[in-house]
């Protein structure tokens, strides 16, 4: 029989869910196999053994029974095989997209979101049928086969709660032993019997002084952490669910105040902990709680087939929400432009320009280095156009770039300011929990700023109409329009 094994980047065997295995895009992984390893097929056809123009996965020979993978951002489900000298041997690979969270249900959760809300935002803005048929190709979301949501909730929720109410009774670890004498019959903690019997032979006052125990309870640990995301997990599932009983949604948020303030001191939950194996059969069984949750999760539906890559399709939902916020329905041009969906679109107060190319040249300096145009351009309807700013999406983690990375796109937005006559310059990205939402600078520039904003699905509408406005307000533009304030001029 031909044995398969998938490992991660640390050299670690992946854990089986239920019906296949879950990495982050973008990681490597380790495929072996007990017999030689021809070739990896996806999609019906053998990977490419180099990065390709189309981001897809690829994959190449370590050694004859070795082979690494590259899933790129083709995030959802995954269906590959690997071709050996008797057959072909399948598996399956949930690819989450972890710039949205590292966190796996939270990414999928908001993936789900993204899926679901493109396709109402392509109807909603006039986009043809055809176009609307070939986004929803991307994006074709999985029939579920498992519980449903409303199911899995009712079913998980006090099962957990049994579990931590049990779980404050049993600290995985006091901190170091401590040793206090008190004399007198009312006593401020707990005896210590073994050392309060030895200090009365050793002349102690029999039955006046004891020994009291000053240990602490140490609840800042792996269990206790995954215990309170446990519970964020389940709260944030419920609010998403449309119909739930609002008096369960209510309970579940009152119980992990509850536990949150039992359990003091405890961090946030860090994806590098899910190999922790902790002694204690209780805090074993939260371990196997969470996995079953977590493999549950992956057959409730909703996630994309894996033939888009993530960043075209956090773009265009990108360029599609912030068209909607700005009040930009009126489709005025649509065309492709090398496999790139290009669009304007109008409304009362702004026009947006999706992947249109630069129509006159202007004052940028470096324009020729990175192109000739920014993924969105926005100005405001008035003859004026006293409102003009600059936006490229990226789908990536600015926090973690390079100085030098950090130098190339603010030269790439002054570029794109330059040229657009633009006093603004946002970059919208997926944000994380370090950062702040908004950061504007205005180092080297003349009354304008460049700016990196984020534009994520955990955020609703209003959010991110807020966050703009505090950006456009910030630059002093001047009176903003009724979309971004609220108010009928």
């Amino acid at each position: 029989m031909v044995h398969f094994e998938l490992r991660d980047r640390f050299d670690k065997p992946l854990m089986a869910l239920e019906g296949g295995f879950q990495t982050p895009e973008e990681t490597p992984l380790q495929l072996f196999l007990s017999e030689p390893i021809r070739a990896v097929w996806w999609n019906g056809k053998p990977l490419e053994s180099s990065e390709n123009y189309h981001r897809e996965p690829w994959a190449w020979a370590k050694n004859a029974y070795r082979w690494e993978l590259r899933p790129t951002d083709f995030v959802g489900r995954n269906d590959f095989e690997l071709e050996s000298t008797s057959g072909r041997v399948p598996f399956t690979l949930y690819v989450y997209p972890a710039k949205l969270s590292s966190d796996p249900q939270s990414a999928w959760r908001w993936l789900r979101h993204i899926v679901g809300r493109v396709p109402s935002l392509t109807e909603k803005l006039g986009f043809p049928l055809e176009v609307q048929g070939t986004l929803s190709e991307g994006t074709q979301a999985l029939e579920g086969s498992g519980a449903s949501g409303f199911e899995g909730l009712i079913t998980l929720a006090p099962r957990l709660n049994a579990l931590s109410e049990r779980l404050l009774g049993a600290p995985e670890h006091l901190s170091q032993r401590r040793f206090r004498l008190e004399r007198g019959g009312q006593l401020s903690g707990a005896v210590d019997w073994e050392a309060t019997l030895d200090h009365w032979g050793s002349g102690g006052a029999v039955g006046l002084e004891h020994v009291l125990d000053g240990r602490q309870r140490v609840w800042n640990t792996p269990t206790y952490r995954l215990l309170l995301h446990f519970w964020d997990f389940l709260v944030s599932r419920a609010r998403a669910e449309e119909g739930l009983d609002p008096h369960f949604v209510r309970r579940l948020e009152e119980r992990r105040g509850h536990f949150g303030r039992a359990l003091p001191g405890v961090g946030a939950w860090q994806e590098k902990e899910a190999g922790f194996r902790p002694a204690s059969s209780a805090h074993r069984a939260l371990l196997e709680l969470w996995s079953e949750a977590s493999s549950a999760s992956l057959s409730y539906g909703g996630l994309p087939q894996g033939s888009l890559g993530m960043a075209a399709l956090f773009e265009v939902w990108v360029a599609c929400e912030l068209a909607a916020l700005l009040g930009c329905t009126r489709r005025s041009a649509l065309e492709d432009r090398e496999g790139q969906l290009a669009c304007t679109f109008q409304g009362p107060d702004f026009l947006l320009d999706y992947n249109i190319p630069i129509q006159f040249q202007g004052v940028g300096a470096v324009g020729d280095l990175f192109g000739a145009r920014p993924d969105i351009f926005v100005r405001s309807s008035d003859k004026e156009e006293r409102i003009r700013f600059v936006v490229d999406v990226k789908y990536r983690n600015l926090g973690r770039l390079e100085p030098k990375s950090q130098r190339d796109i603010n030269n790439q937005m002054r570029a794109y300011m330059g040229d657009y006559h633009a006093r603004l310059g946002l970059v919208l990205w997926p944000g994380n929990d370090d950062t702040e939402p908004l950061r504007l600078d205005n180092r080297g520039l003349y009354r304008g700023s460049i700016g990196a904003m984020q534009f994520c699905p955990q955020d609703k509408p209003t959010i991110l109409k807020a966050r703009l406005r505090d950006a456009l307000e910030r630059v002093q533009m001047g009176p903003l329009p009724g979309v971004l304030t609220g108010v009928s001029r």
